[in-house]
């Protein structure tokens, strides 16, 4: 069955039927969608047309789900003006000209399409898809009540984009990762490369319990009249530059609710490469913020987060940069890491803020040596805490250590430094 008939079968249904493709393969496909329909698939592959969307949807109460969604240098799903529309259970993968390849993977070159465009609609939820090797991944332009939920967004320029005029959206559990990155002389924070770009519109955006891991930046906040920006519980970690940026035409209304950004692991980002190594948090020195720098008042204020370190410093032009420093626009405190005894090679590892157990914080993993010659053994932290197990048969008569560290020591990819020495007291293993 060809596009032609498939279309036919699209026009001529009644609404709110559903529709599922029995084939495996089509090809050259575009569709467009101009009335209710629940359109499902067998894990069937849809390829596309050159620079074709393979979905246009145009209409109300629309359902996409388990395609595997093939365009050829285009885009996956067009939404415009439309509402209540889902597309879950997707794989959305873009096939690109070869004759570029090095380029689209360095960053020269910006990759095309969108896996998935929503314009000018609303009430739009894009669950559980797997999109990759797009411009943006998730591109939206002029609407509202979005959900972005659960979704695998890779190797893309941009993870999710936000221009004009998007409110009250909700970014929750998607895994973030591996946007292609790019940086200049005149531009050194990118401009590409990025897993979330709040790039001319905030207004009511939840970032919640995601993973935001080996992007060049994390999040970029570059929108102007900001408001209700809520950043909580996110792992936000190995990005190259940075792992939040407030951009400098971040603004607020007069209005405006404070942006929120607590109780997130935001540690081991400044790895390079890139123009200059900064750490892990930024305000832009020409933004609103910048002459924070001198006075405290001025400054970005934000909540407890872990930054990898108990002892967070500023960093400044004597060469104080890189994971565990901030900018000195920016006012935070650390959540800060303790451990306890629990039994003789056994002891708890928890993660306090303001002097309580933060039991918010995302799921993240931090690695221990014993007496300075075991392997890195990586300690997985839940709801702020974790159990660290020693070998009791490895224990030295009479002097023992434990080295704690926000990275494998012994990696051979980059250089983690001990954040916390303990010293066993005899009488836990005596």
């Amino acid at each position: 069955m060809n596009n032609d008939d498939i279309q036919v079968i699209l026009d001529y249904t009644n609404e709110y039927s559903t529709i599922i493709f029995s084939d495996f393969n089509y090809t050259n496909i575009s569709l467009n969608i101009n009335k209710p329909l629940n359109i499902i698939g067998n894990n069937t592959r849809l390829y596309g047309e050159f620079y074709q969307p393979i979905f246009n949807i145009k209409s109300n109460n629309v359902n996409i789900s388990n395609f595997i969604i093939v365009p050829y240098e285009g885009s996956g799903i067009q939404i415009n003006n439309s509402s209540n529309i889902l597309i879950k259970d997707n794989i959305i993968t873009n096939i690109l000209n070869s004759t570029y390849s090095y380029d689209y993977s360095k960053g020269y070159k910006i990759l095309p399409g969108n896996g998935v465009n929503i314009t000018n609609s609303n009430d739009v939820t894009i669950e559980n898809n797997n999109i990759s090797n797009f411009k943006n991944g998730i591109y939206l332009i002029y609407s509202n009540h979005i959900s972005i939920d659960s979704n695998l967004l890779i190797k893309n320029n941009y993870g999710i984009n936000y221009d004009y005029n998007i409110s009250n959206s909700f970014i929750i559990n998607n895994n973030i990762t591996l946007s292609i990155g790019n940086y200049t002389l005149d531009e050194p924070e990118g401009p590409l490369g990025y897993g979330i770009y709040l790039n001319n519109s905030a207004n009511n955006v939840t970032i919640l319990y995601n993973n935001i891991v080996d992007n060049y930046i994390g999040i970029l906040i570059d929108s102007d009249n900001s408001t209700g920006i809520r950043i909580l519980s996110n792992l936000i970690n190995e990005n190259a530059l940075e792992g939040i940026t407030f951009w400098k035409h971040y603004n607020l209304t007069n209005t405006s609710i404070y942006p929120v950004v607590e109780d997130n692991a935001i540690y081991n980002n400044a790895k390079g490469p890139s123009m200059m190594i900064l750490g892990e948090m930024s305000a832009n020195p020409e933004g609103i913020y910048g002459p924070g720098e001198w006075d405290d008042t001025l400054k970005l204020h934000i909540g407890y987060n872990w930054y990898g370190t108990n002892h967070l410093v500023t960093w400044d032009l004597s060469g104080t940069v890189g994971a565990g420093s901030m900018s000195p626009r920016i006012k935070t405190n650390p959540i800060t890491m303790n451990l306890t005894y629990i039994k003789p090679g056994v002891y708890n590892i928890s993660f306090y803020k303001n002097g309580s157990l933060d039991i918010n914080l995302p799921v993240f993993t931090i690695y221990s040596t014993f007496n300075n010659i075991s392997n890195d053994e990586p300690i997985i932290i839940v709801n702020g805490s974790g159990i660290l197990k020693l070998d009791e048969n490895s224990f030295n008569e009479n002097y023992n250590f434990i080295e704690l560290s926000a990275g494998p020591l012994n990696s051979n990819d980059r250089i983690y430094y001990v954040i916390y020495n303990y010293i066993i007291p005899t009488n836990e293993y005596s």
